[in-house]
């Protein structure tokens, strides 16, 4: 659904076209971005390498994997995507610990930028952004369609 509807808005609206997840929407983003896309950037929030390495952290004494139906793997999504990523991270985040998006961010090899929000965690890291850093974000994701 998500690919069909950034298809849609990029034949309504033209180019240059952006997405944007947060949590386990990054891993919908990083999805709509593999393939055949028209998307220029996409910006990660909280984002994780993959559902069944986040679910092994949380349940090691069960072998999650062989359990879920779709790992939702965002380092294989990305890994031929052209454009911009930005990947923002709070370090304090217990649901998707910061490794799992530091490891995301270092399989990215395209043009990348890494912001990472100290002392605040998974539901709360809206507070530790402000004007500056939403100008920097998207300075960040304009450059990438120049």
């Amino acid at each position: 659904d998500a690919r069909r509807i950034v298809k849609a808005a990029y034949t309504e609206y033209g180019a240059p076209s952006y997405v944007l997840g947060e949590s386990l929407g990054c891993a919908v983003a990083a999805a709509v971005c593999s393939g055949e896309s028209p998307v220029k950037g996409c910006l990660l929030i909280t984002p994780w390498d993959s559902l069944s390495r986040v679910a092994q952290h949380h349940y090691w004494y069960f072998p999650v994997r062989y359990f879920l139906r779709d790992s939702f793997d965002s380092i294989a999504y990305l890994q031929a995507f052209s454009g911009s990523v930005g990947v923002v991270l709070a370090d304090q985040d217990s649901l998707i610990p910061s490794k799992h998006g530091e490891r995301l961010y270092e399989s990215i090899a395209c043009r990348k930028k890494l912001w990472q929000l100290p002392e605040v965690g998974h539901n709360n890291w809206m507070q530790a952004v402000d004007a500056l850093l939403w100008h920097e974000v998207l300075t960040f994701m304009s450059e990438s369609s120049e």
